[in-house]
């Protein structure tokens, strides 16, 4: 595992408010799926999927979307019933998904975004900004 991701996993069990732990959540996830290794991996399951891929995403997504859902339904607030704090981790979850497995895709409208730590930290803000203020819509 990366300092980076270790790091990002430190952040989001150690802070205390919603929106940092959100934010490192998502960073981590990112973080993960950008590994080279990984990358190169998942691109091959995606053409020819294999057992392996099943127990990836039951391992690696899963385990997110446990992490995430609670912080989701804390932003989301008491009143937040269990679906809505579901789709919406799913929601997020699959902006972390997109952005990582459609690289090839996004390149072609975006060729100049290189995949960095620097362009995973830049997709991890926009990802927390723009689902904690729609979290933060759906509260009202």
């Amino acid at each position: 595992m990366s300092t980076t991701t270790q790091s990002s996993q430190k952040r989001m069990i150690g802070e205390a408010d919603a929106e940092n732990r959100f934010r490192a959540h998502v960073q981590s996830l990112l973080e993960l799926m950008a590994d080279e290794h990984r990358g190169l991996w998942l691109a091959q399951e995606l053409r020819v999927p294999t057992v392996a891929r099943v127990i990836w995403d039951e391992d690696l997504i899963h385990a997110h979307y446990l992490r995430l859902k609670p912080i989701v339904g804390e932003i989301l607030g008491g009143d937040a019933d269990e679906e809505t704090a579901r789709l919406s981790s799913f929601s997020i979850l699959g902006q972390c998904v997109f952005y990582l497995r459609s690289h090839a895709l996004v390149a072609r409208f975006y060729p100049e975004r290189h995949l960095n730590p620097e362009t995973i930290d830049r997709v991890a803000r926009h990802i927390t900004q723009f689902s904690f203020g729609a979290l933060k819509e759906m509260k009202r």
